[in-house]
Protein backbone atom coordinates (compact mmCIF):
# COMPACT_ATOMS: atom_id res chain seq x y z
CA UNK A 1 0.00 0.00 0.00
CA UNK A 2 1.76 3.45 -1.32
CA UNK A 3 2.92 5.42 2.05
CA UNK A 4 2.26 2.77 4.26
CA UNK A 5 5.24 0.55 5.83
CA UNK A 6 2.84 -1.49 8.16
CA UNK A 7 -0.59 -2.08 8.51
CA UNK A 8 -2.78 -3.74 11.74
CA UNK A 9 -6.67 -4.29 11.80
CA UNK A 10 -8.70 -5.83 14.98
CA UNK A 11 -12.02 -6.13 15.30
CA UNK A 12 -13.71 -7.51 18.89
CA UNK A 13 -17.17 -8.92 19.13
CA UNK A 14 -19.50 -9.92 21.88
CA UNK A 15 -23.05 -10.86 22.51
CA UNK A 16 -23.89 -7.46 23.00
CA UNK A 17 -25.62 -6.74 19.72
CA UNK A 18 -27.51 -10.02 19.43
CA UNK A 19 -28.95 -10.94 23.37
CA UNK A 20 -32.41 -10.43 23.85
CA UNK A 21 -31.94 -6.79 25.60
CA UNK A 22 -33.85 -8.17 29.35
CA UNK A 23 -36.61 -10.37 26.98
CA UNK A 24 -34.89 -13.89 28.34
CA UNK A 25 -33.35 -13.71 31.80
CA UNK A 26 -29.44 -14.63 31.68
CA UNK A 27 -27.09 -13.71 29.35
CA UNK A 28 -28.43 -14.59 25.87
CA UNK A 29 -26.46 -12.87 23.29
CA UNK A 30 -23.84 -14.62 21.15
CA UNK A 31 -20.43 -12.82 19.97
CA UNK A 32 -20.06 -15.52 16.83
CA UNK A 33 -23.96 -14.28 16.10
CA UNK A 34 -22.44 -10.89 15.83
CA UNK A 35 -19.50 -11.66 13.77
CA UNK A 36 -21.49 -12.97 11.39
CA UNK A 37 -23.57 -10.13 11.23
CA UNK A 38 -20.59 -8.02 10.96
CA UNK A 39 -21.37 -5.35 13.82
CA UNK A 40 -18.16 -5.51 15.95
CA UNK A 41 -18.30 -3.40 19.80
CA UNK A 42 -14.39 -2.35 19.02
CA UNK A 43 -12.54 -1.89 15.30
CA UNK A 44 -9.37 -0.27 15.20
CA UNK A 45 -7.00 -0.04 12.37
CA UNK A 46 -3.22 0.61 13.42
CA UNK A 47 -1.13 2.08 10.02
CA UNK A 48 2.67 2.46 10.41
CA UNK A 49 3.78 5.15 8.54
CA UNK A 50 7.42 5.17 9.33
CA UNK A 51 10.37 3.10 9.87
CA UNK A 52 12.63 4.37 12.90
CA UNK A 53 15.82 4.25 14.30
CA UNK A 54 15.06 4.32 17.90
CA UNK A 55 18.25 5.22 20.53
CA UNK A 56 18.71 5.27 24.02
CA UNK A 57 21.71 4.69 26.51
CA UNK A 58 22.04 2.30 29.25
CA UNK A 59 25.25 2.93 31.69
CA UNK A 60 26.19 1.12 35.12
CA UNK A 61 28.98 1.70 37.44
CA UNK A 62 29.28 0.03 40.43
CA UNK A 63 32.06 -0.27 43.66
CA UNK A 64 31.92 -3.31 45.71
CA UNK A 65 34.40 -4.80 48.44
CA UNK A 66 34.73 -7.31 50.80
CA UNK A 67 35.64 -6.13 54.07
CA UNK A 68 36.70 -9.45 56.91
CA UNK A 69 36.28 -7.01 59.97
CA UNK A 70 37.13 -10.39 62.02
CA UNK A 71 37.30 -13.98 62.20
CA UNK A 72 33.62 -14.43 62.77
CA UNK A 73 32.21 -11.37 60.74
CA UNK A 74 32.63 -10.14 56.83
CA UNK A 75 30.92 -7.34 55.05
CA UNK A 76 29.71 -7.02 51.64
CA UNK A 77 29.64 -3.71 50.54
CA UNK A 78 28.50 -2.15 47.75
CA UNK A 79 27.18 1.00 45.70
CA UNK A 80 26.14 1.20 41.66
CA UNK A 81 24.82 4.21 39.50
CA UNK A 82 22.17 3.38 36.97
CA UNK A 83 21.37 5.84 33.74
CA UNK A 84 18.63 4.91 31.56
CA UNK A 85 17.87 7.58 28.92
CA UNK A 86 14.33 8.42 27.36
CA UNK A 87 13.82 7.20 24.07
CA UNK A 88 14.62 9.31 20.95
CA UNK A 89 14.48 8.35 17.06
CA UNK A 90 17.39 8.98 14.50
CA UNK A 91 15.12 11.53 12.15
CA UNK A 92 13.09 12.70 15.68
CA UNK A 93 9.91 10.35 14.05
CA UNK A 94 8.16 9.66 17.86
CA UNK A 95 5.31 11.91 19.24
CA UNK A 96 4.18 11.96 23.13
CA UNK A 97 0.72 12.83 24.09
CA UNK A 98 0.04 15.60 26.37
CA UNK A 99 -2.86 15.29 28.11
CA UNK A 100 -2.56 18.58 30.00
CA UNK A 101 -3.27 20.46 26.19
CA UNK A 102 -4.97 16.97 24.68
CA UNK A 103 -2.04 17.51 22.44
CA UNK A 104 0.98 15.24 20.59
CA UNK A 105 4.13 16.69 21.18
CA UNK A 106 6.07 16.01 18.07
CA UNK A 107 10.26 15.38 18.77
CA UNK A 108 12.12 18.28 18.06
CA UNK A 109 9.24 20.38 16.68
CA UNK A 110 7.54 23.69 18.10
CA UNK A 111 9.89 23.99 20.64
CA UNK A 112 9.44 20.77 22.05
CA UNK A 113 12.89 18.43 22.31
CA UNK A 114 14.12 15.09 20.98
CA UNK A 115 12.64 13.59 24.15
CA UNK A 116 9.54 15.24 24.09
CA UNK A 117 9.54 16.60 27.52
CA UNK A 118 10.13 12.67 29.68
CA UNK A 119 12.73 14.30 31.74
CA UNK A 120 15.85 12.31 31.95
CA UNK A 121 16.70 10.76 36.01
CA UNK A 122 20.32 10.32 37.38
CA UNK A 123 19.63 9.81 40.36
CA UNK A 124 19.43 6.11 40.30
CA UNK A 125 21.43 5.15 43.23
CA UNK A 126 21.79 1.40 44.01
CA UNK A 127 23.69 0.83 47.55
CA UNK A 128 24.21 -2.89 48.46
CA UNK A 129 24.99 -4.34 51.98
CA UNK A 130 25.93 -8.19 53.14
CA UNK A 131 27.16 -9.92 56.64
CA UNK A 132 27.80 -13.37 56.90
CA UNK A 133 28.45 -13.64 61.04
CA UNK A 134 29.82 -16.87 62.65
CA UNK A 135 27.35 -17.09 66.20
CA UNK A 136 28.56 -20.18 66.91
CA UNK A 137 30.61 -23.20 65.91
CA UNK A 138 28.29 -24.62 63.83
CA UNK A 139 25.74 -21.43 62.89
CA UNK A 140 25.94 -18.97 60.66
CA UNK A 141 23.83 -15.84 60.08
CA UNK A 142 23.59 -14.32 57.36
CA UNK A 143 21.51 -10.74 55.81
CA UNK A 144 21.70 -8.66 53.31
CA UNK A 145 19.69 -5.82 51.23
CA UNK A 146 19.83 -4.03 48.07
CA UNK A 147 18.24 -1.72 45.61
CA UNK A 148 17.92 -3.01 41.63
CA UNK A 149 16.98 -0.95 38.63
CA UNK A 150 15.20 -2.00 36.00
CA UNK A 151 15.75 -0.10 32.45
CA UNK A 152 12.46 2.05 31.47
CA UNK A 153 10.62 0.99 29.16
CA UNK A 154 7.26 -0.77 28.48
CA UNK A 155 6.02 -1.91 25.08
CA UNK A 156 2.57 -1.01 25.25
CA UNK A 157 3.65 2.50 25.31
CA UNK A 158 7.47 3.67 25.71
CA UNK A 159 8.83 1.98 22.85
CA UNK A 160 5.65 2.77 20.58
CA UNK A 161 5.73 6.53 19.84
CA UNK A 162 5.98 6.02 16.26
CA UNK A 163 2.72 4.26 16.82
CA UNK A 164 0.41 6.77 16.40
CA UNK A 165 -0.25 10.50 14.84
CA UNK A 166 1.35 11.57 13.11
CA UNK A 167 3.45 9.08 12.24
CA UNK A 168 1.17 5.86 12.83
CA UNK A 169 -2.65 7.16 13.14
CA UNK A 170 -4.81 4.77 14.52
CA UNK A 171 -8.69 4.91 13.31
CA UNK A 172 -11.09 3.78 16.11
CA UNK A 173 -14.46 3.02 16.40
CA UNK A 174 -16.34 1.80 19.53
CA UNK A 175 -20.19 1.91 19.09
CA UNK A 176 -20.45 0.03 22.70
CA UNK A 177 -22.86 -2.31 23.48
CA UNK A 178 -26.26 -0.01 23.22
CA UNK A 179 -25.59 1.63 19.68
CA UNK A 180 -24.85 -0.40 16.61
CA UNK A 181 -22.16 1.16 14.48
CA UNK A 182 -20.67 0.91 11.47
CA UNK A 183 -20.09 -2.78 9.97
CA UNK A 184 -17.17 -4.54 8.82
CA UNK A 185 -18.32 -4.32 5.54
CA UNK A 186 -18.30 -0.72 5.10
CA UNK A 187 -14.53 -0.97 5.40
CA UNK A 188 -12.23 1.58 6.64
CA UNK A 189 -11.42 5.41 5.59
CA UNK A 190 -8.69 5.89 3.21
CA UNK A 191 -4.97 5.34 4.23
CA UNK A 192 -3.57 8.94 5.50
CA UNK A 193 -0.44 10.24 5.32
CA UNK A 194 1.67 12.07 7.51
CA UNK A 195 0.18 15.33 8.24
CA UNK A 196 2.14 17.06 11.31
CA UNK A 197 -0.77 19.64 11.90
CA UNK A 198 -3.28 16.43 12.93
CA UNK A 199 -1.00 16.24 16.03
CA UNK A 200 -2.58 19.65 17.23
CA UNK A 201 -6.36 18.11 17.04
CA UNK A 202 -5.35 14.37 17.23
CA UNK A 203 -8.52 11.40 16.44
CA UNK A 204 -8.03 8.07 16.87
CA UNK A 205 -6.08 6.74 19.64
CA UNK A 206 -2.83 8.08 21.20
CA UNK A 207 0.16 6.80 23.22
CA UNK A 208 1.91 8.95 25.69
CA UNK A 209 4.87 8.40 28.27
CA UNK A 210 4.08 10.54 31.59
CA UNK A 211 7.23 13.17 32.13
CA UNK A 212 8.08 11.86 35.47
CA UNK A 213 8.28 7.94 33.79
CA UNK A 214 11.49 6.41 36.05
CA UNK A 215 13.08 3.21 35.98
CA UNK A 216 11.15 1.21 37.90
CA UNK A 217 12.83 -0.61 41.19
CA UNK A 218 12.90 -3.49 44.23
CA UNK A 219 14.51 -3.53 47.44
CA UNK A 220 15.30 -6.77 48.02
CA UNK A 221 16.47 -8.12 51.39
CA UNK A 222 16.81 -11.16 53.49
CA UNK A 223 17.87 -13.02 56.75
CA UNK A 224 19.03 -16.28 57.19
CA UNK A 225 20.05 -18.73 59.72
CA UNK A 226 22.39 -22.00 58.57
CA UNK A 227 23.04 -24.36 61.17
CA UNK A 228 25.20 -27.17 60.31
CA UNK A 229 24.37 -30.55 61.41
CA UNK A 230 27.82 -32.73 61.05
CA UNK A 231 26.41 -36.25 62.32
CA UNK A 232 24.70 -36.73 58.98
CA UNK A 233 26.75 -34.52 57.05
CA UNK A 234 24.08 -31.69 56.23
CA UNK A 235 23.00 -28.17 56.46
CA UNK A 236 19.85 -26.36 57.86
CA UNK A 237 18.36 -22.86 56.69
CA UNK A 238 15.92 -20.82 57.88
CA UNK A 239 14.93 -17.59 55.72
CA UNK A 240 13.18 -14.21 55.76
CA UNK A 241 13.13 -13.22 52.15
CA UNK A 242 11.60 -9.64 51.26
CA UNK A 243 10.68 -7.78 48.01
CA UNK A 244 9.32 -3.98 47.59
CA UNK A 245 8.39 -3.49 44.37
CA UNK A 246 8.59 0.60 43.27
CA UNK A 247 7.66 2.79 40.92
CA UNK A 248 7.00 -0.20 38.51
CA UNK A 249 5.23 0.24 34.72
CA UNK A 250 2.05 -0.06 33.47
CA UNK A 251 0.27 1.39 31.21
CA UNK A 252 -3.88 3.00 31.41
CA UNK A 253 -6.21 4.49 28.96
CA UNK A 254 -6.09 8.13 30.33
CA UNK A 255 -9.48 8.67 28.06
CA UNK A 256 -11.07 5.41 29.06
CA UNK A 257 -14.94 6.31 29.09
CA UNK A 258 -17.59 6.10 31.72
CA UNK A 259 -19.51 3.49 32.85
CA UNK A 260 -22.98 4.39 31.60
CA UNK A 261 -25.77 4.90 29.24
CA UNK A 262 -25.55 6.85 25.63
CA UNK A 263 -22.78 6.97 23.16
CA UNK A 264 -19.21 5.81 24.37
CA UNK A 265 -17.72 8.80 23.27
CA UNK A 266 -19.81 11.21 24.97
CA UNK A 267 -18.33 9.50 28.10
CA UNK A 268 -14.85 9.65 27.25
CA UNK A 269 -12.35 12.37 29.63
CA UNK A 270 -11.38 14.56 26.45
CA UNK A 271 -14.59 14.39 24.55
CA UNK A 272 -15.29 18.13 25.87
CA UNK A 273 -11.90 19.48 23.91
CA UNK A 274 -10.82 16.76 21.69
CA UNK A 275 -14.19 14.22 20.41
CA UNK A 276 -12.62 12.66 17.91
CA UNK A 277 -9.90 11.20 20.51
CA UNK A 278 -10.66 7.18 21.29
CA UNK A 279 -8.49 5.55 23.19
CA UNK A 280 -5.44 7.71 25.10
CA UNK A 281 -2.88 4.78 25.89
CA UNK A 282 -0.20 6.44 28.58
CA UNK A 283 2.79 4.86 30.40
CA UNK A 284 3.23 5.64 33.74
CA UNK A 285 5.89 4.73 36.83
CA UNK A 286 3.75 4.10 39.73
CA UNK A 287 2.75 0.48 40.66
CA UNK A 288 3.56 -0.80 43.52
CA UNK A 289 4.35 -4.87 44.70
CA UNK A 290 5.30 -6.51 47.72
CA UNK A 291 7.35 -10.28 48.23
CA UNK A 292 7.34 -11.55 51.52
CA UNK A 293 8.14 -15.45 52.70
CA UNK A 294 9.72 -17.51 54.93
CA UNK A 295 11.80 -20.30 53.35
CA UNK A 296 13.51 -23.53 54.83
CA UNK A 297 15.93 -26.14 52.94
CA UNK A 298 17.26 -29.00 54.25
CA UNK A 299 20.96 -29.86 52.43
CA UNK A 300 22.28 -32.89 53.00
CA UNK A 301 25.50 -33.26 51.06
CA UNK A 302 26.73 -37.04 49.64
CA UNK A 303 27.04 -39.55 52.59
CA UNK A 304 26.30 -43.27 52.79
CA UNK A 305 25.31 -42.97 49.49
CA UNK A 306 22.64 -40.77 49.80
CA UNK A 307 22.09 -37.04 49.17
CA UNK A 308 18.78 -34.84 50.23
CA UNK A 309 18.00 -31.03 49.57
CA UNK A 310 14.62 -30.43 50.51
CA UNK A 311 13.38 -26.71 49.39
CA UNK A 312 9.89 -25.06 51.35
CA UNK A 313 8.43 -21.52 50.94
CA UNK A 314 5.79 -19.96 52.31
CA UNK A 315 5.09 -16.30 50.44
CA UNK A 316 2.51 -13.93 49.92
CA UNK A 317 2.93 -11.10 46.68
CA UNK A 318 0.97 -8.05 46.53
CA UNK A 319 0.37 -5.44 43.73
CA UNK A 320 -1.59 -3.08 42.17
CA UNK A 321 -0.28 -3.31 38.33
CA UNK A 322 0.31 -6.45 36.43
CA UNK A 323 3.28 -7.58 35.03
CA UNK A 324 5.75 -5.95 32.36
CA UNK A 325 4.50 -6.27 28.83
CA UNK A 326 0.90 -7.14 29.80
CA UNK A 327 1.45 -10.27 31.94
CA UNK A 328 -1.12 -10.30 34.25
CA UNK A 329 -3.39 -8.19 32.59
CA UNK A 330 -7.00 -6.62 33.81
CA UNK A 331 -5.88 -3.76 35.60
CA UNK A 332 -7.06 -1.12 36.17
CA UNK A 333 -10.52 -2.18 35.61
CA UNK A 334 -11.47 1.57 36.39
CA UNK A 335 -8.30 4.20 36.18
CA UNK A 336 -10.48 6.01 38.34
CA UNK A 337 -9.88 3.62 41.55
CA UNK A 338 -6.57 2.69 40.83
CA UNK A 339 -5.56 1.17 44.10
CA UNK A 340 -9.13 -0.39 44.12
CA UNK A 341 -6.51 -3.44 42.11
CA UNK A 342 -4.46 -4.16 44.90
CA UNK A 343 -4.83 -7.44 45.66
CA UNK A 344 -2.82 -11.00 45.43
CA UNK A 345 0.01 -10.64 42.44
CA UNK A 346 -0.80 -13.01 39.47
CA UNK A 347 2.03 -15.19 40.70
CA UNK A 348 1.37 -15.34 44.14
CA UNK A 349 2.41 -19.07 45.09
CA UNK A 350 1.66 -19.23 49.00
CA UNK A 351 3.04 -23.01 49.34
CA UNK A 352 5.95 -24.52 47.14
CA UNK A 353 7.63 -27.58 48.23
CA UNK A 354 10.95 -28.74 46.15
CA UNK A 355 12.73 -32.44 47.23
CA UNK A 356 15.53 -33.69 45.32
CA UNK A 357 17.69 -36.58 45.78
CA UNK A 358 20.05 -39.25 44.73
CA UNK A 359 20.78 -42.53 46.47
CA UNK A 360 23.92 -45.13 45.27
CA UNK A 361 21.44 -48.59 45.68
CA UNK A 362 23.37 -50.50 48.37
CA UNK A 363 22.50 -54.16 46.36
CA UNK A 364 25.54 -55.61 44.74
CA UNK A 365 27.80 -52.54 45.61
CA UNK A 366 30.30 -54.91 47.57
CA UNK A 367 30.05 -57.76 44.57
CA UNK A 368 32.89 -58.26 42.09
CA UNK A 369 33.76 -58.77 38.65
CA UNK A 370 30.73 -59.76 36.09
CA UNK A 371 28.04 -59.52 38.76
CA UNK A 372 28.93 -55.91 40.16
CA UNK A 373 29.50 -54.48 36.53
CA UNK A 374 25.98 -56.23 35.24
CA UNK A 375 23.83 -55.52 38.38
CA UNK A 376 26.08 -53.24 40.28
CA UNK A 377 26.15 -49.72 40.74
CA UNK A 378 22.41 -48.48 40.01
CA UNK A 379 21.81 -44.49 41.11
CA UNK A 380 18.48 -43.74 41.99
CA UNK A 381 17.53 -39.94 40.96
CA UNK A 382 14.03 -37.63 41.54
CA UNK A 383 12.41 -34.09 41.83
CA UNK A 384 9.16 -34.10 43.71
CA UNK A 385 7.28 -30.84 43.39
CA UNK A 386 3.89 -30.07 45.29
CA UNK A 387 2.91 -26.26 44.87
CA UNK A 388 -0.87 -24.75 45.58
CA UNK A 389 -2.82 -23.62 42.94
CA UNK A 390 -2.12 -19.64 41.14
CA UNK A 391 -4.60 -16.74 41.71
CA UNK A 392 -7.04 -15.61 38.94
CA UNK A 393 -10.11 -13.09 38.42
CA UNK A 394 -13.49 -13.79 37.80
CA UNK A 395 -15.30 -12.11 34.53
CA UNK A 396 -18.63 -11.82 32.88
CA UNK A 397 -19.79 -13.01 29.76
CA UNK A 398 -20.70 -9.83 28.60
CA UNK A 399 -19.30 -6.39 30.03
CA UNK A 400 -21.64 -4.20 31.63
CA UNK A 401 -19.95 -1.07 31.35
CA UNK A 402 -21.50 -0.31 27.81
CA UNK A 403 -18.15 0.18 26.06
CA UNK A 404 -15.70 1.33 29.07
CA UNK A 405 -13.74 -1.99 28.56
CA UNK A 406 -14.02 -5.16 30.46
CA UNK A 407 -15.76 -5.53 33.70
CA UNK A 408 -15.90 -7.87 37.12
CA UNK A 409 -18.77 -9.61 38.43
CA UNK A 410 -20.60 -8.15 41.62
CA UNK A 411 -19.83 -10.11 44.50
CA UNK A 412 -22.85 -11.70 46.33
CA UNK A 413 -21.21 -11.20 49.89
CA UNK A 414 -20.16 -14.76 50.88
CA UNK A 415 -17.27 -16.51 49.47
CA UNK A 416 -17.01 -18.35 46.23
CA UNK A 417 -14.21 -20.78 47.56
CA UNK A 418 -15.53 -24.85 47.65
CA UNK A 419 -12.69 -25.80 49.80
CA UNK A 420 -11.99 -29.49 49.93
CA UNK A 421 -15.04 -30.07 48.26
CA UNK A 422 -13.89 -28.97 44.95
CA UNK A 423 -14.34 -30.88 41.83
CA UNK A 424 -13.03 -30.04 38.33
CA UNK A 425 -16.69 -29.78 37.48
CA UNK A 426 -17.33 -27.12 39.82
CA UNK A 427 -14.19 -25.50 41.15
CA UNK A 428 -15.48 -22.19 42.93
CA UNK A 429 -19.21 -21.40 43.77
CA UNK A 430 -20.42 -19.41 40.50
CA UNK A 431 -23.63 -18.25 42.21
CA UNK A 432 -21.01 -15.92 44.82
CA UNK A 433 -21.45 -13.62 41.70
CA UNK A 434 -23.38 -11.75 39.80
CA UNK A 435 -23.86 -9.16 37.22
CA UNK A 436 -24.37 -5.82 37.60
CA UNK A 437 -28.03 -4.59 37.64
CA UNK A 438 -26.88 -1.05 36.33
CA UNK A 439 -24.49 -0.07 33.48
CA UNK A 440 -21.16 0.17 36.31
CA UNK A 441 -17.74 -1.66 37.10
CA UNK A 442 -18.51 -5.00 39.35
CA UNK A 443 -17.25 -4.93 42.73
CA UNK A 444 -15.45 -8.35 42.51
CA UNK A 445 -11.99 -8.12 43.37
CA UNK A 446 -8.92 -8.71 41.10
CA UNK A 447 -6.86 -12.41 41.39
CA UNK A 448 -9.25 -13.52 44.64
CA UNK A 449 -9.76 -17.23 43.61
CA UNK A 450 -7.20 -19.64 43.84
CA UNK A 451 -7.13 -22.44 41.11
CA UNK A 452 -5.62 -25.91 41.55
CA UNK A 453 -2.38 -26.94 42.97
CA UNK A 454 0.48 -29.29 41.26
CA UNK A 455 2.22 -32.65 42.05
CA UNK A 456 4.62 -34.04 40.13
CA UNK A 457 7.01 -36.60 40.31
CA UNK A 458 10.18 -37.06 38.27
CA UNK A 459 12.63 -40.30 38.65
CA UNK A 460 15.53 -41.59 37.02
CA UNK A 461 18.16 -44.55 37.09
CA UNK A 462 21.23 -44.74 35.95
CA UNK A 463 24.23 -47.23 35.86
CA UNK A 464 27.71 -46.97 34.76
CA UNK A 465 29.85 -49.31 32.61
CA UNK A 466 33.81 -48.58 32.55
CA UNK A 467 35.15 -49.77 28.92
CA UNK A 468 39.03 -49.62 29.77
CA UNK A 469 40.88 -46.78 31.92
CA UNK A 470 39.47 -43.92 29.44
CA UNK A 471 35.85 -44.75 27.91
CA UNK A 472 32.49 -44.68 29.82
CA UNK A 473 29.02 -45.79 28.89
CA UNK A 474 26.06 -44.55 30.86
CA UNK A 475 22.99 -46.11 30.55
CA UNK A 476 20.08 -43.81 31.71
CA UNK A 477 15.75 -44.50 32.16
CA UNK A 478 14.17 -41.18 32.66
CA UNK A 479 10.42 -40.92 33.84
CA UNK A 480 8.76 -37.75 33.54
CA UNK A 481 5.66 -37.44 35.84
CA UNK A 482 5.79 -41.11 36.37
CA UNK A 483 2.27 -41.37 38.39
CA UNK A 484 1.19 -39.66 35.70
CA UNK A 485 -0.93 -37.21 38.37
CA UNK A 486 -3.05 -34.68 35.78
CA UNK A 487 -2.00 -31.39 36.26
CA UNK A 488 -5.34 -28.92 35.69
CA UNK A 489 -4.96 -25.67 34.63
CA UNK A 490 -7.70 -22.88 35.65
CA UNK A 491 -11.12 -22.99 35.26
CA UNK A 492 -13.33 -21.06 33.47
CA UNK A 493 -13.99 -17.61 35.25
CA UNK A 494 -17.00 -16.12 33.28
CA UNK A 495 -19.50 -15.54 35.16
CA UNK A 496 -22.78 -15.95 32.60
CA UNK A 497 -21.24 -18.84 31.34
CA UNK A 498 -22.47 -22.34 31.25
CA UNK A 499 -19.58 -23.97 32.38
CA UNK A 500 -18.38 -21.06 34.96
CA UNK A 501 -16.18 -23.03 37.70
CA UNK A 502 -15.60 -25.78 35.41
CA UNK A 503 -11.90 -26.80 34.82
CA UNK A 504 -11.68 -28.20 31.37
CA UNK A 505 -8.32 -28.35 30.60
CA UNK A 506 -4.70 -29.40 31.63
CA UNK A 507 -1.45 -27.95 31.82
CA UNK A 508 2.36 -29.82 32.06
CA UNK A 509 3.01 -32.77 30.52
CA UNK A 510 1.61 -36.34 31.07
CA UNK A 511 3.64 -39.40 31.92
CA UNK A 512 7.45 -39.83 29.59
CA UNK A 513 9.17 -42.64 29.31
CA UNK A 514 12.56 -42.21 27.72
CA UNK A 515 16.01 -44.33 27.83
CA UNK A 516 19.60 -42.83 26.44
CA UNK A 517 23.16 -44.20 26.72
CA UNK A 518 25.63 -41.55 26.84
CA UNK A 519 29.28 -42.31 26.20
CA UNK A 520 31.95 -40.32 27.53
CA UNK A 521 35.61 -40.64 26.72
Amino acid sequence: MPGVSKLLTRADFNGAFTDSRGAVPGPSGNAMASFILGYPTFMEQDYTLAWTGQRFIETGLYFADDWRVSRRLTLNLGLRHDYFSPVTEVADRLANFDPATATVKIANRDGVDRRMGIQRNFKDWAPRFGFAYQALKNTVIRGGYGLFYNPSGNGGAALRLFRHVPFGPIYTVAPGDEFVGPSISQGFPAPPTVNFEAAKNPTGGVIGVAPTFRSSYAQQFNLTVQQEITPIQAVLKFAYVGNLGRRLHTSLDLNQPLAGPGPVANRRAFFGVRPGLAGATYAVADGLSNYNAFQFTFDKRMSAGLSVLLGYTWSHAIDDVGTEFGGGTGTPQDIRCRRCDRSNASFDLRHRMTLSYTYLLPILREAKGLTRTLLGGWQLNGITTIQGGLPYTPGLLVANTNGAGGSRPDSVGRSASLGSSATIARWFDPTAFTSPTTIRFGNAGRNILFGPGRVNWDMSLFKDFAIGDRWKVQFRSEAFNIWNTPQFGLPNATIGAGNAGTITSTVGNPRQLQLALRIQF
